[in-house]
């Protein structure tokens, strides 16, 4: 059980062109206690969050399609406050910079160290429940919670 309870699962779009990275990720949120929502691809991130409550994001910053940073810019027009956690292989000068430009709230090389995913993941959701808790600085129907006084 993570810090928001069992009732309140987040839904956490999970976004990765790689079949085993995604498959890692998603499972890792599964077993932090939240709802993933997985998807191959940036376009298909943004699609998702026109339709669903996004609470937070996991996205790979390199995907054919639509990068992270890209993916976030165009998510953050449908839902405000949108946290993300950012992953990628590339060791390239300029990506983690870029990342968090872009608005990251951490970057986080692949192969994924579970450990230091898992403790990222855990304090970002920490830190959407003490927001949500203090009526965070959210407008009306926005933010991790929407629809919620």
């Amino acid at each position: 059980m993570g810090p928001v309870g069992k009732a309140e699962r987040l839904s956490v779009l999970v976004a990765d062109d790689d079949e085993r990275s995604l498959a890692t990720l998603e499972e890792i949120v599964e077993i932090e206690g939240h709802r993933p929502i997985a998807v191959r691809g940036g376009f298909e991130a943004v699609a998702v969050a026109r339709i669903q409550r996004i609470d937070l994001s996991v996205l790979d910053i390199h995907m054919p399609d639509l990068d992270g940073p890209g993916v976030l810019r165009e998510m953050r027009r449908i839902h405000t406050i949108l946290p993300c956690i950012f992953v990628t292989g590339d060791e390239s000068p300029g990506t983690e910079a870029r990342a968090r430009a872009a608005g990251g709230f951490a970057v986080l090389r692949k192969p994924l160290e579970l450990g230091l995913f898992r403790g990222v993941f855990g304090e970002l959701v920490a830190q959407l429940a003490w927001l949500w808790r203090v009526g965070g600085p959210f407008p009306e129907g926005a933010g991790p919670f929407p629809g919620r006084a």
